[in-house]
């Protein structure tokens, strides 16, 4: 039953009202059978409005069961109350599954409206252009330059941390792409170009004691090993022994503060964030293109076929394949990005 209690100002009379005109209900002396539920004018209820239909079919379609809870305002407060299993109203209690959810998470997580934004920062990625004549997505990802993969990707992991112990559907979705191997590859990516890089510098002398400038330091040839590589070294390591996900979120913390206080010296991004970075983008946006936009995914003809083959291929293959999928889903379904997004910008 849906209706909704905004007020109470007769706890010994029951008025049902109309909500889009606000005329009232008549309904007989003891109970009538309104929306499913039984009622009468002496049931205590006070005021009651019936909630619009459309609301909770919105919400069905969400996958959100909202049809037990209601709100109740009584002398200003609002009282979260459901309908019991014998049909009579009864208030929330504080162990109720609902409740719980929203102390600890702050809000009820709906899953079917997951990461929408990326769909809006895919279709920017794919519309790029620089003054250069450079363009496309691989093109924008380098504009970001080398320490952004190191942002993002620490963020990623700070947020898995949270959906390992809340949402195992997300984390699995998300842990996919960006996971302890490519954490890891990114660690022994950054080593190799820094000694790379270190080798290639010149060696300059103070007292006699020689030295090399990396970056905007100067550091001793004998320091180098001691002061940077080895603790580089070690905190990969842990990078790569973390047992659980908040294990890698901080092991991935502490490497990025063990590299050097340095620009960013023509480093290029590691080749495993890139294809992480493509196929989490790719198949997110696909995911939304199917769930609210009316798209197919290719060679699919309905909603459910798409999803499901779509968890399939990302399932097996590459980051950078995903997002040729995605650009052939793009013209398959005729979505024009520039035009999408100026309707967006309205």
């Amino acid at each position: 039953m849906e209706i909704m209690k905004n007020s109470i100002e007769s706890v010994n009379e029951t008025r049902v009202f109309c909500p889009n005109c606000g005329a009232e209900v008549q309904i007989p002396k003891h109970e009538h059978a309104v929306s499913g539920m039984c009622i009468g004018s002496d049931s205590g209820l006070g005021n009651v409005y019936l909630k619009l239909k459309e609301r909770k079919e919105q919400l069905a379609k969400r996958g959100i069961d909202a049809s037990k809870y209601f709100s109740i305002n009584v002398n200003g407060s609002d009282v979260l109350m459901k309908w019991g299993e014998n049909g009579t109203p009864v208030q929330v209690a504080d162990d109720d599954p609902v409740v719980i959810i929203i102390r600890k998470a702050g809000s009820v997580p709906n899953r079917r409206l997951f990461r929408r934004w990326v769909m809006a920062q895919m279709f920017r990625g794919l519309t790029f252009k620089t003054y250069r004549g450079e363009s496309g997505f691989t093109a924008w990802m380098k504009y970001h330059g080398y320490f952004y993969t190191w942002k993002q990707t620490i963020e990623e992991l700070r947020v898995q941390s949270v959906l390992y112990r809340n949402d195992e559907e997300n984390f699995k979705m998300r842990n996919r792409w960006f996971n302890k191997g490519v954490a890891y590859a990114m660690c022994e990516d950054y080593i190799k170009q820094l000694k790379d890089y270190i080798a290639s510098r010149d060696i300059h002398r103070c007292k006699r004691v020689p030295y090399k400038k990396i970056g905007s330091r100067n550091v001793f040839v004998s320091d180098i090993e001691g002061k940077i590589m080895r603790p580089l070294r070690h905190a990969a390591f842990e990078v790569r022994s973390a047992s659980s996900p908040s294990e890698l979120y901080t092991a991935m913390r502490k490497f990025r503060q063990c590299i050097p206080h340095v620009t960013e010296l023509g480093f290029q991004q590691c080749r495993e964030w890139q294809d992480a970075f493509k196929g989490s983008g790719a198949y997110f946006t696909m995911r939304n293109l199917i769930m609210f936009h009316g798209c197919n995914y290719v060679g699919c003809g309905n909603y459910d076929e798409s999803l499901r083959e779509l968890d399939r291929y990302a399932s097996r293959c590459e980051g950078y394949e995903l997002l040729g999928a995605l650009k052939r889903m793009l013209r398959q379904n005729n979505i024009d990005i520039e035009a999408k997004m100026a309707e967006w910008r309205k």
